[in-house]
């Protein structure tokens, strides 16, 4: 099995390199075809980081710099891969050791076919805080349920695309969230000492976004269930 994980990253060296720490442990309780792909949008940050993975072959850094919305990020780096589960993930977290093959086990358990989405569990917030498919793997028939692979609705820069791709996958019984599955998300709305220029930054697109969310909700839309925009 090819599994290929995606993470955008900006500004967090120290957060990157940790989170890649917990990959690498992780990596160690599954023997499958294994990828890390990550994402750079500063270009300076790009070439340190490239240079210290020099001695990881399967962590495979890239730069972009086209990309406005956190949506169109993610529907073209599916296009541009080919796997059996796609792990979407962010340079702050911190997973489990187990969290691969917990996740990996139940996709097999649940979405034998690869027609299913997992969610992963971020232990540090209260499950009734969380979006469940905020971090996630993605079985590649679930994808090709999708025009182009266009998993989250491009409406969305950077907030909702996530629960409007949770709302859509339980709909048709096609999400397991896993809380087997863990890690930690060093997010600053439930620990100060993770604020950073970069959550600032994203921050600024919640009210049009959640604004955007209430206009298709009021129009009864739901992506991959149709494809409309408002």
């Amino acid at each position: 099995m090819l599994i290929n994980i995606l993470i955008p990253t900006k500004e967090r060296g120290v957060k990157l390199l940790k989170c890649l720490g917990s990959i690498v442990e992780a990596k160690k309780q599954i023997n499958d075809n294994f990828y890390v792909f990550i994402y750079f949008s500063v270009k300076e940050e790009f070439n340190i980081v490239d240079h210290l993975l020099n001695s990881y072959p399967w962590i495979l850094p890239r730069f972009v710099d086209k990309y406005n919305s956190s949506s169109d990020f993610w529907n073209s780096c599916f296009k541009e891969h080919h796997a059996d589960i796609y792990y979407y993930l962010n340079d702050d977290i911190l997973l489990a050791p187990d969290c691969f093959k917990n996740s990996i086990d139940n996709m097999n358990k649940y979405f034998p076919d690869l027609d299913g989405v997992i969610g992963l569990n971020q232990e540090n917030i209260p499950l009734n805080q969380q979006c469940k498919a905020a971090f996630g793997a993605i079985g590649t028939k679930f994808m090709e349920r999708f025009q182009n692979k266009e998993v989250f609705c491009p409406q969305y820069k950077r907030f909702f695309l996530d629960q409007e791709l949770y709302e859509y996958s339980s709909k048709i019984n096609k999400f397991y969230f896993d809380e087997s599955a863990k890690l930690i998300h060093c997010h600053p709305a439930f620990d100060k000492k993770y604020e950073d220029n970069t959550h600032f930054d994203v921050r600024k697109y919640l009210g049009r976004d959640k604004e955007m969310h209430l206009r298709r909700k009021r129009e009864n839309l739901l992506w991959g269930e149709s494809y409309v925009k408002v």
